[in-house]
């Protein structure tokens, strides 16, 4: 009762471990693309696309994160 402070700073091992797993699939989704984009700078195609690809893989990616933790939260996890 005295450390309230203390209390609201603690963080749940489960939420690191939530955001760990979100942003690793954030990542290969990530890795994915940017592949897909350096495939396509070797095909020569044109800069926009190339553009397009990169930016699409970042908001795929940023998406499946959210959605990754909002399933985790809702299902739960298993330290």
């Amino acid at each position: 009762m005295l450390g309230r402070r203390e209390a609201n700073s603690a963080h749940d091992e489960r939420d690191q471990l939530i955001a760990l797993r979100s942003e690793r699939l954030s990542g290969y989704i990530l890795a994915v693309g940017v592949f897909a984009g350096i495939v396509l700078a070797m095909l020569d195609a044109a800069a926009f696309w190339i553009g397009q690809t990169l930016v699409a893989a970042w908001v795929l990616a940023e998406v499946s994160e959210g959605i990754s933790k909002l399933l985790q939260y809702r299902r739960g996890t298993r330290p």
